[in-house]
C-alpha cells in the first residue's frame, strides 16, 4: 500500500488503517518475493523466471518456492541475470529486476502470474475474506452496483482471475462508493497473504479495491 496519495487511494489507506490493516515494516526488512512476469530459457543454462522484486533480497544459492496457479514446488536460484548479464554470485533487493535461473525447472512447470517466495513464508489459496471498496463513477468506477450474481475479476499484481463474491446477510448489493467486508473465493490459486491489496477491475480499469483481512483456504 506504499505510495498511496489522493482520490480512492488515500479512503482505502483510511479503511485500511481503521482496520488494523496496514502493512509493517519497510521491503527491506520482509521476506523475499517477486511476482513472476516473464519466463524464459537461456542456453546452456537453464529456465530463467523475470520479474520486479516486490519485497526482501534473493542471492545465489537461495532456496525459493514457486507459489500460485500450480502446485507449489521448492528449487534453487543457480544465478541471477541483471542487466542482461548472468551472475554465478551476488544478489539483488527490493525493486531490482532480476532474471532468476531455477535449478532443474523446466519452462513449461512455470507461469506467468505465479510468485517466487521465501520457502514457507506465502501459499497460495482461493477463498479469503477481505474488506472491499468500491469506486465512485466520478473515480473511474461503476455507475451500478455489483451484487452476488457478477463473476468480478482481482488483479493481483500481475494477472486477472475471476471469483465469486458472497455479500453479508443484510446486503443485496454494494453501490459505487460503498465498503464493506465479503468473503470471495477464486476460481485459480493465487498466492497471497494478509494484509495485502489487489483490485477488482474491469475493461482494463480499476473499479474496486480489496484488502485481504482473513484466509479462508
Amino acid at each position: 500500500m506504499k505510495g498511496m496519495s489522493g482520490g480512492w487511494q488515500s479512503k482505502l489507506f483510511s479503511l485500511a488503517k481503521s482496520h488494523n490493516l496496514l502493512e509493517k515494516g519497510n521491503s527491506e526488512d520482509q521476506h523475499f518475493y517477486m511476482p513472476i512476469e516473464e519466463v524464459a530459457t537461456i542456453e546452456g543454462r537453464g529456465t530463467v523466471a523475470r520479474g520486479k522484486i516486490a519485497s526482501g533480497v534473493i542471492k545465489v544459492g537461495d532456496e525459493v518456492a514457486i507459489v500460485g496457479i500450480k502446485e507449489t514446488t521448492t528449487t534453487t536460484c543457480t544465478g541471477l541475470e541483471i542487466d542482461g548479464e548472468v551472475l554465478d554470485e551476488g544478489e539483488e533487493s527490493a525493486g531490482g529486476h532480476v532474471g532468476v535461473l531455477l535449478k532443474d525447472t523446466k519452462p513449461n512447470e512455470v507461469v506467468h502470474g505465479q510468485v517466487l517466495a521465501k520457502p514457507g513464508s506465502m501459499t497460495a489459496h482461493t477463498k479469503f475474506e477481505a474488506m472491499v471498496y468500491m469506486l465512485t463513477k466520478d473515480e473511474g468506477g461503476r455507475d451500478t452496483p455489483i451484487s452476488e450474481a457478477d463473476r468480478p475479476k482481482f488483479f493481483f499484481r500481475n494477472i486477472e482471475v475471476e471469483g465469486a463474491i458472497e455479500l453479508p446477510e443484510s446486503v443485496d448489493m454494494v453501490q459505487p462508493g460503498d465498503d464493506l467486508m465479503m468473503v470471495v473465493t477464486l476460481t485459480t490459486p493465487i498466492a497471497m497473504e494478509k494484509p495485502q491489496m489487489f483490485t477488482i477491475v474491469e475493461a482494463g480499469q480499476t473499479v474496486g479495491a480489496v484488502i485481504v483481512s482473513k484466509i479462508v483456504e
